[in-house]
């Protein structure tokens, strides 16, 4: 199942250069706990200002592989996470409406 993780960094965290390249994504994205769990997860940085925001795209069909991301994170990240396949049954209803 797919998954998009949204996360803010919390007030007060030093704002990372680029945490799509930094030495902590690196690290969880090779996590021990997390590899071979996951068949993709990619990291986006939006272009907001202040705070800064990162979109997680995780495709796994264990949930609690969001947990251990959620742990890895939550120090200085706020995460909510979102199924997208709601999105997809929600796209495939609209083009069935709209006929597109």
């Amino acid at each position: 199942m797919l998954y998009v993780s949204v996360c803010t960094l919390k007030e007060g965290i030093q704002r990372p250069v680029s945490f799509g390249k930094s030495e902590e994504w690196k690290r969880i994205s090779r996590d021990d706990a997390l590899h071979g769990r996951y068949k993709r997860i990619k990291c986006y940085e939006t272009l907001s200002d202040s705070p800064l925001k990162i979109m997680l795209l995780i495709d796994s069909d264990e949930t609690d592989v969001l947990k251990a991301l959620s742990d890895d994170l939550g120090d200085k990240w706020d995460m909510t996470t979102y199924p997208l396949h709601e999105l997809h049954e929600i796209i495939e209803e609209d083009h069935a409406v709209i006929a597109g």
